[in-house]
């Protein structure tokens, strides 16, 4: 190779003028160590900066420090044991996928996507929130995932197209609400839902259409509905 290809130059110099730390690729090398349930983990502290309820946490004088938690396997963060260790790392395996993404993707099942989409929600990690939501949707558009789980997964990641949606269905189809169903969307709930049931069937002269359905759920669940769109609009303010 000639003596003046690009390729030679020496990359600690810049003809005089300052450096600057690319913002994507420039990435700290320190490491964080944590404990849920009897795992220990230990990753790169950049992606969990991207998190505002760990970024105070991690300041780089206080991680270089010898007794902070975080900073060895003898002294690590002691996450909550319900988090659990399998879904601590399902969001793991989202903000540091350890193989190359263009050649082997990473693959989820829809309980992995529900764990990620857990925490990512209640630690605002918003890239890995935005990527359990659209495989979550692509199984919920094929019908993969049950309507009262459609319910569980809308509430716990406050989504609430999700739960309306969910709800509409239940009413709509031909079989009631299940034991089981209820137990998982509650009873209060499926109470309610049960009573839309009854009132569309005590009037078959009339026509209930989808959006009139769509327009009672939106009426009887407004609190619910509310507080999770009030939560989704919170995390798109905060993303941006």
């Amino acid at each position: 190779m000639p003596e003046n290809s690009s390729a030679s130059i020496d990359p600690s110099r810049s003809n005089g003028q300052p450096r600057q730390k690319d913002k994507d690729y420039f990435m700290d090398d320190v490491f964080v160590v944590f404990q849920v349930e009897r795992k220990l983990f230990r990753v790169p502290i950049f992606m969990f900066k991207e998190s505002e309820v760990f970024r105070g946490m991690f300041s780089l004088p206080q991680l270089e420090e010898c007794n902070v938690e975080g900073t060895s396997e003898e002294n690590p963060i002691v996450l909550p044991d319900q988090i659990g260790a399998e879904a601590f790392k399902q969001l793991l395996r989202v903000l540091y996928p350890n193989r190359i993404i263009l050649r082997q993707p990473p693959t989820f099942n829809a309980d992995q996507l529900v764990s990620i989409l857990k925490l990512s929600t209640q630690w605002y990690f918003f890239d890995a929130r935005k990527f359990a939501i659209k495989y979550l949707k692509a199984l919920i558009e094929r019908d993969k995932i049950g309507l009262a789980k459609r319910v569980l997964i809308g509430r716990e990641g406050r989504v609430a197209k999700w739960i309306e949606k969910a709800y509409i269905c239940l009413i709509q189809r031909t079989q009631s609400i299940s034991d089981p169903e209820a137990s998982e969307i509650g009873w209060r709930t499926s109470l309610a839902l049960l009573r839309i049931r009854e009132t569309i069937l005590q009037n078959r002269i009339v026509n209930y259409n989808a959006s009139m359905i769509r327009s009672i759920v939106k009426t009887t669940f407004a609190d619910e509905l509310k507080k999770i769109r009030l939560d989704e609009a919170e995390y798109q303010a905060k993303r941006a």
